[in-house]
């Protein structure tokens, strides 16, 4: 289950992701070209970093292209929430989930 700017920060990482691998760049090089640590640039990837406009702009010019491309609109990212709730809500309606692990599970959402 996502909030909007987790499922943003995923989202945005992952584009990030995508064209460095089209553009056969590793962690390291992008790293470099915009002067971030590649442990940095990693965390962006998996959106587990929330990424100053300015280094937005910086990436979008080693990547050739313009910012709003790397950007997900906000109908994209609802939807990819919405997604990883139904998913999550067939997994705990599954047969895989216990009673007994869905309470716990319960549990743990509602202290959050």
């Amino acid at each position: 289950m996502s909030n909007f700017n987790s499922a943003l920060l995923k989202m945005l990482g992952g584009r990030i992701k995508q064209l460095r691998l089209e553009l056969k760049l590793n962690q390291e090089d992008v790293a470099k070209a915009i002067d971030m640590g590649r442990a940095s640039i990693s965390n962006i990837e998996v959106g587990r970093h929330q990424i100053p406009i300015s280094t937005l702009y910086e990436l979008s010019k080693v990547f050739e292209t313009d910012i709003q491309l790397l950007l997900p609109s906000y109908n994209e990212v609802v939807d990819m929430m919405n997604e990883e709730n139904r998913q999550f809500d067939e997994l705990l309606n599954s047969n895989q989930v216990t009673p007994e692990i869905r309470l716990n599970i319960q549990h743990i959402l509602n202290n959050l």
